[in-house]
């Protein structure tokens, strides 16, 4: 079938999504003792079940599981609910695994996922937002070049506010005409952050903004995966690989990664 933008949807890869059971913390102690923290309930639905259900009214068609701890657990809680008939359910279970990094070079080693674009989420989010756009985007950035590998999802905050976690400090520069992300820092040990002088240059109207927030759902190639397996001290996706890649000085070395800032309402 050929739409009329001219492309054969039944020749397109369907759209993957990669859900990380672990947030590799421990923020929801004691409750996660005995229970996988996207286990627990909120308002009597499970964590992980929000989560899919958000990835299926995005017309994702297939959810890899990366499950570490109580792994046996969530693979229950699959075969007694019927997401599957929804969506294919792929469960990948490592008990090695540390940090999100680890689970992502475990992912790539094992070649499960084909879409270009997929969405990486934790499984703990609970969200509504329309990825769509953000898709749509990302194709476009990825076709003129292949480093544009990734889209951050970012939303608009009160600088002081509630919604954001004691640990959330983010700061954020980035290319005002093409969202191009050029500083993310999320250090509370630093009164202030550094910018290459150099990025000055390449990047004539840029802004740094202290007012998103990281929402824990990334647009992303997957060449993302590679450069996870490619760099072991990547050990998680925001203070570590993005916040790394967007430093890279040099033009050629840069791992492109963009924004996509949600609307404040």
């Amino acid at each position: 079938m050929t739409n009329n933008d001219g492309i054969d949807r039944e020749s397109e890869t369907p759209l993957q999504a990669v859900l990380l059971c672990d947030s590799f913390t421990n923020t929801f102690r004691p409750a996660s003792l005995d229970t996988p923290k996207v286990l627990c309930p909120l308002n009597n639905v499970t964590l992980i079940d929000y989560t899919l259900q958000w990835l299926h009214s995005q017309q994702v068609q297939e959810v890899v599981v990366f499950a570490v701890n109580q792994a046996d657990k969530i693979e229950r809680h699959f075969g007694r609910s019927s997401w599957s008939s929804l969506m294919k359910i792929t469960i990948v279970k490592n008990t090695d695994c540390s940090n999100p990094g680890d689970a992502l070079r475990e992912i790539d080693k094992q070649a499960i996922v084909r879409s270009d674009p997929f969405i990486c989420v934790s499984g703990d989010v609970v969200a509504n937002i329309e990825t769509a756009k953000a898709i749509a985007e990302h194709k476009k950035r990825k076709a003129v070049d292949s480093a544009n590998m990734m889209t951050v999802m970012l939303k608009q905050v009160p600088v002081h506010s509630n919604l954001r976690t004691v640990s959330d400090d983010l700061v954020v520069g980035m290319n005002e005409d093409t969202n191009q992300i050029v500083l993310f820092e999320d250090n509370l040990a630093e009164s202030a952050v550094q910018l290459p002088s150099s990025f000055m240059d390449a990047h004539k109207s840029m802004v740094v903004r202290a007012d998103l927030s990281d929402t824990g759902v990334y647009i992303c190639s997957p060449d993302v995966l590679a450069r996870f397996s490619d760099e072991f001290d990547y050990r998680s996706i925001g203070k570590k690989f993005i916040c790394n890649s967007v430093a890279e000085e040099e033009e050629g070395l840069q791992n492109r990664i963009f924004a996509h800032v949600l609307d404040s309402k």
